[in-house]
């Protein structure tokens, strides 16, 4: 186990605001992260006082950004790539804690104390173990009953069986937090290093089957897809360029709106306890459009992907990886990279046409031929142009 003392020893800023805050403490994630070896950048402090004088002035010193959610008894710091949360503590240390989620999450440390862990985090975390802490917790916060999958796919760790049972018996109190905050778990469980640990344990405990009005058997069907997709994803050569890790939408990358596309496209957006973004409803409509036309996801031939491109755009390369056929991909990249063997003021000029749905038309066939490999020069293009006048 890590020792805090000696990090903390070393940082300035936290030092500081150890001098100027007497009776604070380091809680939550940072804490367990310390303890586990890792490094984190989401710092949260409890404060004797007012909160948000300290964190402001903490801003002010170090030239950092100050957010005051006054709604939520927090104020909020970010120097740099660190974020620093204060809240007030209230009480004793130990009685904070215990109102918190997880074991793992409820440790302290301050430098007068050292580690304060009355519920006996730090077994659980060299175990590698997530252990609730009540059932009160969770009616408190129901948005926990998530969360506790989401850091099963983060930390790669195994929820305890108790709090895997006592989270099947609640699991209808996950449709009260608003669903921005649902979605939210649910998109950062679907990024994690060991999603699928935390969505089979989710479904089989019944959790995500309220979330997405899915039953048991879709979901493990979707839970099937996404392994292979998943295995999918790392044959797809480097040289197609996919930057499966640049975000997208709402702090979705690439790969994960491939993940959720397979995860919600069978599910009804009328009942799901999600809010999602233009980009990503369009998505979802396109591969299940796509998923119509071409049933049978086996290779495509190039007219379908011509013609899939032609009515969803570039959505129809999310439906070529989601078909886990490399052929499909590749084609699909070509036909969106494809550019015209002829400029629009050339064929415009030798057909005698001045715009409209007509060039539009012909450009469109042009392309096609192009992407068919029946024109595969300037002169083609220009000879077949010729025909058409």
């Amino acid at each position: 186990m890590k020792d805090p003392k000696r990090i903390i020893r070393r940082d300035r800023v936290l030092s500081e605001i150890f001098d100027s805050c007497p009776g604070s403490y380091l809680v939550g994630g940072y804490v367990r992260d310390i303890i586990r070896g890792a490094e984190s950048t989401d710092i949260d402090f409890v404060v004797r006082g007012n909160f948000s004088e300290i964190a402001s002035s903490i801003a002010l010193g170090y030239k950092g950004k100050y957010i005051d959610f006054a709604g939520k008894g927090m104020a909020r710091v970010i120097i740099g790539r660190r974020s620093i949360d204060f809240t007030e503590l209230r009480g004793e240390i130990e009685e904070d804690l215990e109102r918190r989620d997880f074991t793992m999450n409820a440790i302290a440390w301050s430098p007068d104390r050292g580690i304060v862990d009355p519920l006996k985090g730090s077994h659980d975390i060299s175990s590698r173990l997530i252990r609730g802490i009540s059932r009160k917790n969770f009616v408190d916060d129901p948005l926990r009953l998530l969360r506790a999958y989401r850091f099963s796919g983060e930390l790669c760790w195994t929820i305890d069986s108790k709090t895997r049972a006592l989270i099947g018996e609640m699991r209808s109190l996950i449709r009260e937090p608003a669903n921005e905050r649902i979605t939210l778990e649910l998109f950062r469980l679907l990024e994690s290093k060991c999603s699928m640990k935390g969505l089979k344990a989710a479904s089989s405990d019944g959790l995500l089957g309220e979330i997405l009005y899915l039953d048991n058997r879709r979901l493990q069907d979707c839970i099937q897809e996404l392994s292979l997709v998943n295995a999918f994803l790392k044959k797809i050569p480097e040289r197609y360029n996919f930057k499966f890790g640049e975000n997208v939408s709402q702090e979705l990358s690439y790969g994960g709106v491939l993940r959720a596309i397979v995860l919600l496209s069978g599910a009804d957006k009328r009942r799901w306890r999600l809010s999602l973004s233009r980009t990503i409803l369009d998505k979802i409509e396109a591969f299940n459009k796509l998923r119509e036309d071409y049933p049978n996801k086996g290779r495509l031939r190039r007219e379908e992907i011509f013609d899939g491109f032609v009515k969803e755009g570039d959505s129809l390369v999310d439906f070529a990886i989601l078909s886990r056929n490399l052929w499909n991909v590749r084609e699909s990249l070509r036909c969106m990279n494809m550019r015209p063997l002829l400029r629009t003021e050339e064929i415009m000029r030798q057909i005698g046409v001045k715009g409209g749905p007509e060039l539009g038309l012909l450009k469109r066939d042009m392309m096609r031929m192009q992407f068919l490999l029946k024109l595969k020069s300037v002169s083609d293009a220009r000879q077949w142009l010729g025909t058409m006048a």
